[in-house]
C-alpha cells in the first residue's frame, strides 16, 4: 500500500494527516498548539510509519524529513532531534517500508488538505 503524509500550520494551529492512495483518511490530527511546519511534517511521518506494513511506501513532500530519515542529513535543530529519533526508531522496526520524496502537487495528503480548505472558503 502507498501512504501519503503531510503536515501544515495555520493561524488556528497545527495539523498532520495520513491518507492512502485512494485519499482515504487514515489519520487526521489537529491541535491548537503552535508547531513548526517541520514538526508537523515529522508528526505526519510518525503516524504514517506507525500504520505502515512491510512493503509499503510512504510518500512525503518534505525533503528535510525524507533526507534526515533516509540519507542521514544533519539535524541542526534540537526540537527536531527528538521527532527524528522517534520516527527513526519506528522505521528500524519495519523491514521493508520505504520513504520517498514527491513533489508537493503529487502528495495526496496535501491535495486532501487543499481541497478541504477550498471547500470551506
Amino acid at each position: 500500500m502507498n501512504l501519503y503524509c503531510d503536515g501544515s500550520v495555520s493561524p488556528r494551529g497545527s495539523r498532520w494527516i495520513v491518507v492512502d492512495e485512494n485519499k482515504k483518511v487514515l489519520m487526521d490530527i489537529s491541535t491548537a498548539d503552535k508547531k513548526t511546519c517541520n514538526e508537523c511534517e515529522y508528526l505526519a511521518m510518525i503516524e504514517a510509519l506507525s500504520q505502515a506494513k512491510d512493503g509499503d511506501t510512504i510518500f512525503t513532500d518534505s525533503k528535510l524529513v525524507e533526507g534526515q530519515l533516509t540519507r542521514q542529513w544533519a539535524i541542526n535543530y534540537e526540537h527536531l532531534k527528538k521527532l527524528h529519533d522517534w520516527a527513526y526508531h519506528i522505521l528500524q522496526g519495519k523491514q521493508l517500508v520505504k520513504i520517498q520524496w514527491i513533489r508537493r502537487e503529487d502528495n495526496k495528503a496535501g491535495q486532501f488538505l487543499e481541497e478541504e480548505l477550498r471547500s470551506k472558503n
